[in-house]
């Protein structure tokens, strides 16, 4: 059961439960995750307001939804390391429906373009790599 909480909404309280089974690994990656019903049910709260919960976590990278099947914790995205030369600029943004499908970047996940001094952009799935400047 979820009590109201000052500083923090009902969603945000489910989300942070949420969040804390998969860092423990309660909920591993590849796992369904219970359905929104099950949960309104065990927290004794809306299904909407479990609804809220998931679409964060699916934003965050955490959750992704599998058309026809429910709602799986993500696999973790492997990391690579980019360096961009001096003078380089990065920009944090959503995909265009053309980047996602090209990277495979799941709902909600933001890219990060870097444009050289030379003028050549690139784009990268924020959750898969790290700049190092």
């Amino acid at each position: 059961m979820i009590n109201p909480q000052p500083g923090a909404t009902v969603y945000e309280q489910v989300a942070a439960r949420l969040r804390q089974q998969i860092a423990n690994g309660t909920l591993r990656p590849g796992q369904v995750v219970p359905s929104e019903r099950s949960l309104a049910q065990e927290y004794n709260i809306g299904r909407q307001t479990v609804s809220r919960a998931v679409k964060l976590l699916r934003a965050e990278g955490l959750l992704e939804h599998r058309r026809g099947l429910g709602v799986f914790v993500r696999e973790p995205a492997e990391v690579s390391e980019i360096k961009p030369p001096p003078g380089s600029t990065a920009v944090v943004r959503m995909p265009t429906p053309a980047e996602r499908s090209e990277h495979e970047i799941p709902e909600g996940q933001p890219v990060v373009v870097v444009v050289q001094p030379d003028g050549h952009t690139t784009v990268y799935p924020a959750d898969r790599c790290r700049l190092r400047w």
